[in-house]
């Protein structure tokens, strides 16, 4: 079946449906031409007698962006805090006590902010996220408390023993030394 368009006070075509859909479909012309197939007295726009071919003709409206639930304060605090406490790892290796106490001065709050965090987290519902960043940091606490005490009191030498502490043998020896 052929069709024919009325466009600017002009009669043309004749086109048939699929020239048209492909027409319409480039912008080329717009949907809402008045047509009519060949020898009908009756003109309707294109959209409507190609209504069952053509995609809806809706205004596209971009998504806004979904929003994201703000992290849990204490979430981030003991993530930062737990991966703090494992370069102290560096500092036990140096200063044995003095490097755990340090390490165990950052791990020991990262575990208690995010135990608090999970607690904020699981309350709240999906309102709040960061059990993750939580979890996380929880973890690098305890790694480094439990490599902290293995290095610091297992593994590392004891240190130079100063001289009032060396027994009474060795005193006598470095005063004689024969």
């Amino acid at each position: 079946m052929d069709f024919y368009v009325y466009r600017s006070n002009q009669l043309e075509g004749p086109f048939t449906a699929r020239q048209l859909h492909d027409m319409v479909i480039a912008n080329e012309l717009d949907p809402e031409l008045l047509c009519a197939p060949d020898g009908a007295q009756e003109w309707r726009p294109i959209s409507d007698i190609l209504s069952p071919v053509l995609p809806d003709k809706t205004e596209v409206v971009p998504d806004k962006a979904p929003e994201i639930p703000p992290i849990a304060k204490s979430a981030l605090f003991s993530q930062a805090l737990g991966f703090l406490s494992l370069l102290c790892l560096g500092i036990v290796v140096l200063h044995r006590q003095t490097g755990f106490y340090a390490l165990a001065a950052l791990a020991v709050p990262a575990v208690i902010c995010g135990t608090l965090a999970l607690v904020q987290i699981r309350r709240q519902g999906a309102a709040t996220i960061g059990n993750g960043f939580a979890l996380g940091g929880m973890v690098a606490a305890v790694t480094s408390l439990l490599a902290g005490a293995w290095l610091a009191f297992s593994v590392l030498p004891a240190g130079i023993p100063e001289l009032d502490s060396l027994p009474h043998e060795a005193e006598a020896h470095q005063a004689n030394p024969e």
